[in-house]
């Protein structure tokens, strides 16, 4: 990988406060793709931070209770993302288990994630989980919707 710049990238935490993060752009040298190298507390695709999206997982159904400094409106999205993407994820996860049944720490690491429900699990599971969809080319990149007449 080759670093080939940079841009700014947003993220919001659990008090509310907008960060504005310098993130590097890295050119694959094998197939030629733009990479943005992100940090362990950032979900792609999503504004807010893992903490943030952890605490309304947590409390799903009841976005007013979750403690996050989103709307309602934004948290019952981020709800309706996680729970449609919810089989995808342990699917991807039991792959991944079967993939590297060899090497313990990590088959222990994800193991231990199943199955996903974010009302049972310690926190920090959602970076864990993003680390490990990500790192092994799993995670699903948001599609373009169009709607044709």
């Amino acid at each position: 990988m080759n670093v080939v710049g940079s841009r700014k990238r947003k993220s919001t935490g659990l008090d509310g406060a907008e960060t504005t993060l310098i993130i590097r752009r890295m050119r694959c040298d094998s197939c030629e793709k733009i990479h943005h190298e992100l940090p362990d507390f950032i979900v792609p695709y999503k504004h807010y931070d893992a903490q943030v999206i952890e605490n309304i997982l947590k409390g799903s159904g009841k976005p007013a209770e979750s403690c996050s400094p989103c709307e309602d409106s934004t948290a019952r999205r981020i709800i309706r993302w996680f729970s449609l993407l919810l089989p995808y994820f342990e699917a991807a996860i039991r792959s991944l288990i079967e993939m590297n049944r060899y090497h313990n720490e990590l088959v222990l690491e994800l193991s231990e994630l199943l199955p996903l429900s974010a009302s049972r699990l310690p926190a920090g599971w959602l970076v864990r989980l993003v680390r490990a969809l990500v790192n092994s080319g799993r995670w699903l990149q948001t599609r373009l919707a169009v709607h044709v007449h």
